[in-house]
């Protein structure tokens, strides 16, 4: 009877192990949207940076049909705040004393921060 539980239990375990393999991969944040490029930008209301990269995300619409961009409004959501810094720790990003690293994009590993950079990195995206 001992060798049988032995055997249930590694049996089990093997499933668990599968069954979070699945699960990470079904869920892999670092993964695309079928054949669409996901990524983060990370925004706030007011700020003037944020809204000159909308303004160029509305003028060319088409980059929207290679890449997903998730916004997350960080500065008066808590979560995406915490997510924010998240990202900037997972890229070693700091920050100075009352500085924002809003807008922030976030590729797969990679931070990209200020409206210009932020344009120049979706548009070589999108080529």
């Amino acid at each position: 009877m001992h060798k049988n539980n032995r055997k249930i239990l590694v049996s089990l375990l093997i499933i668990i192990f599968f069954v979070g393999v699945f699960i990470f991969i079904k869920n892999n944040p670092f993964a695309k949207t079928g054949n669409k490029q996901k990524i983060l930008l990370f925004e706030a209301s007011g700020c003037s940076q944020c809204q000159k990269v909308e303004d160029f995300l509305k003028q060319n619409k088409e980059i929207e049909d290679d890449i997903t961009i998730e916004r997350k409004e960080s500065e008066k959501n808590k979560f995406n705040a915490l997510d924010l810094q998240l990202k900037e720790r997972l890229c070693h990003v700091t920050r100075k004393k009352g500085q924002k690293n809003i807008p922030l994009l976030y590729d797969t590993g990679t931070c990209i921060i200020g409206d210009q950079q932020i344009i120049d990195y979706l548009t070589e995206q999108s080529l």
